[in-house]
Formats: C-alpha cells, structure tokens, sequence
C-alpha cells in the first residue's frame, strides 16, 4: 500500500485512532537501517576499481559517485522516518519523492562507470532493490526486469564490453528476495490495519448496546417516576392526612424506583442485565395503573415459552407500555402473549400521531435489534381498537404466517 502522508500527518493518524508503533516498528526503526547497510559492501566492486584508476580526474568522479550513491540508498530506505505510517511500515515513498530519489541513484550509477568500467554496473543490483521496495510495486517489478534483461543482453549486442551474467542474476536473486518481503510486509499492514478496523467496529458495536439498554432502562424507569411524583405534588397540594400518606407513599415508591434503575444501569454497562419478562409484567402493571390507564396483562408467563424469546419479550413489554404511557394518551393497553408471539396495543391516538410524538425513534430501532438476533421480528401499525400495535413475532412464526397475529395468551382481550 502507498504511504503519501509527510511526517505532519503521523500525529493525526494517530489521533484518529491508530494504535502505537509495535515494539518490533520500533525496533525496525532504530536498528533497520543495518539490513540496508550490510549490503553496501558489495559497492566495494566499483570503489576500489575507482581508486586504482590511473586516472584521477576520471578515478575521483566514481568515488565521488559511489559514495553519494551508497549513503543516497542508505538515506531514502533507512531514515526516512517521515514516510512510516503509525503500524511502523515504510513501504512504497510518496512518488514524487521515490521517482526523484530513483532518478539520482540512476545518474550516480551512470558516474560511477566513468572511473571504474564495467565494475560499476554492480549498482544495478541496489537500483533494482530500490525500484521494488520504493517505488509502486508494477514499476519497480518492470525496472528490476528491465535491469535482468538488459545485462543478459550486453554480450549479445557489445560482447567487447565483457559478461554481465553475475550481475543478472545477483539482481534476479535480489528483486525476488525483496519481491517477496514487500509483499509479506503488505500482507502485514494490510492485516494491522483490519485488526484495527475489527476493534473500532467493536466499540461501536459496544457503543449501541450501551446506547440501547440506557434507554430501554432509563426511558421506561425515569416514566414512571416522573408520573408518581407529579401523583404525590398533587396529593400534597390536598389536604387531609390520608392525602400526606399517600403522598409519602409515592415518595417512597420514586426512592425505590430510581434504586432499581441505577442498578439496573450498572448492571447493562457491566454487560450483565438480562430483563425478566415476569419482573417487566409486574413493573408494567404497577406503571400503568399509576398513569391511569387500564391494563389487561397476561397473569403468568407460559412455561412452554422458548428461552430466547423470554428476554426480547422482556424489553418488549418495557418499551411497549414506555410508549403507551408517553404518547398514546389512552385509556386502555393489552399486552397478549403467547409462545411465539408478544402484542402490545392500546386505544390511544394511533401509529402516526405516536411515530410524530417519538415513538419511531431509537428504541424501536433497538428492539428490532434485539429482535433480530433472537430470530424474531418487530411490526408495527394500527390496533382494532384505533391505536398503535406493536408486535414481536418469532421468526418461524412470522414465515408460517406471513405476519399474521400468532394466538392471544389467555385472558388477553378477545
């Protein structure tokens, strides 16, 4: 993969989110710079011709050449920090860079023949490790060949310039070594880089069902506990000591509710709550009555009722009898169950004017997520008795009747 970005740019990949530089990065950036160095021995094979040569003039321009040569290759792919992304991986350079570097080292190359012949064309084998490692990797794969070819065709075309078969091969043995780091190395960045996308999509994932249990527990808890402390400000308001009874009796009851709702919050940022659809039953009842509307609930839970429907029910109830009393304005809920099949409706002002009121915000699209990871589905629309409906049907139920309401729990409304 190209890396474009300059040096500017490592401080805000990092705060994107990145991780740090692994401690083998690191490692590679103080020590890597010995695996290009080790190599430069073999410029030895120009140099030295270079420094025998009799003449100077032509002798001191290949010196001159080789060793900016050497310490021009050492630079670009030993420091050059600044093109290493936040993973430590300092692959193909920003072209510009690259083909501008790549263009020096082939003019150096070139000098370097001036004072030491022949023996000069031992840098080829470093062009072609550069053109590889730096460069896109079809045009360093073209140029390393190109290289190959060419020396293998210098005896054929100029047979008095002498036998350039070593060299061919050196660079055949060299491009294919770094061919294949390269590779290897973009095989480990790309997986770096899914890892990383793998944690972020999982604190996402983390973020939602935080997102969806605060709701599903606060919207439902905070309800009722608004509704019996407005019921015990009007109790106060009146006089008579049954009156301040009851008051504190409500009192007594928001204390407990908002206990209730702060465990229950520790408990889903835990990740340990699983809601009761018994518990949700009794709490719905207990929230109804208080908002002054009339409830018909199913008395028990049926044993025969699949396991991992129990819980998606659960939060069925919550969220259902939430609505109701937010933003129906009815006077009746039924809540029917039945094993594959819960229904919450009421007689209040129907689907649209609750989806305008709020009710087709987050905690529908929760529900259907829950929903659909025990295999079930939500619906939605308008009860017989002129309100809304919402319905959490099991998915094997939902394909046998293609939506249809499954069979009401006894004593559920006819």
């Amino acid at each position: 993969m190209r890396t474009s970005a300059p040096s500017a740019a490592a401080p805000s990949a990092a705060a994107g989110g990145a991780p740090p530089p692994s401690r083998a990065a690191q490692r590679w950036r103080r020590w890597g710079w010995l695996m290009a160095a080790v190599w430069l021995v073999f410029l030895l094979n120009p140099l030295l011709p270079a420094l025998r040569n009799p003449d100077r003039a032509s002798g001191a321009v290949s010196v001159v050449a080789v060793v900016a040569f050497a310490a021009l290759y050492l630079w670009s792919l030993a420091f050059r920090d600044r093109q290493r992304d936040a993973h430590g991986w300092a692959l193909e350079q920003e072209p510009r860079v690259a083909w501008t570097t790549f263009a020096a080292l082939v003019v150096l190359s070139a000098l370097s023949f001036v004072g030491a012949g022949l023996d000069g064309a031992a840098t080829f084998v470093f062009l072609a490790v550069y053109a590889i490692f730096a460069l896109p990797r079809v045009a360093g794969v073209v140029i390393s060949l190109a290289i190959v070819v060419g020396c293998l065709l210098v005896p054929l075309v100029a047979p008095r310039l002498g036998d350039l078969d070593s060299i061919a091969l050196s660079t055949a043995l060299a491009g294919t070594t770094i061919f294949g780091v390269t590779a290897t190395a973009r095989r480990g960045r790309q997986l770096a880089v899914a890892q990383q996308d793998l944690a972020r999509l999982a604190v996402v994932e983390e973020r939602g069902r935080v997102a969806r249990d605060l709701h599903d527990l606060l919207g439902h808890s905070l309800t009722v506990v608004t509704l019996k402390a407005q019921l015990a400000s009007r109790l106060l308001e009146a006089d008579g000591a049954d009156s301040r009874a009851r008051a504190a009796a409500e009192m007594a009851e928001v204390e407990r509710l908002s206990r209730d709702a702060l465990a229950d919050v520790r408990a889903a940022l835990a990740g340990y709550r699983e809601a009761s659809l018994g518990t949700e039953l009794a709490g719905a009842r207990q929230a109804l009555a208080a908002a002054g509307v009339t409830a018909h609930l199913p008395a028990t839970v049926d044993a025969e009722l699949p396991a991992e429907l129990r819980e998606v029910f659960a939060w069925t109830v919550r969220e259902g009898v939430t609505n109701v009393i937010r933003h129906a304005r009815a006077s009746t809920c039924w809540v029917e169950l039945s094993p594959t099949e819960l229904v919450v409706s009421d007689d209040g002002r129907g689907r649209a004017e609750q989806v305008a009121g709020g009710v087709g915000g987050s905690g529908l699209a929760g529900l259907a997520e829950r929903a659909r990871r025990a295999g079930a589905r939500v619906s939605t629309g308008r009860s017989s008795a002129g309100g809304f409906r919402l319905a959490v049907t099991s998915g094997a139920a939902a394909e046998d009747d293609d939506g249809a309401v499954g069979a009401r729990a006894r004593g559920g409304r006819p």
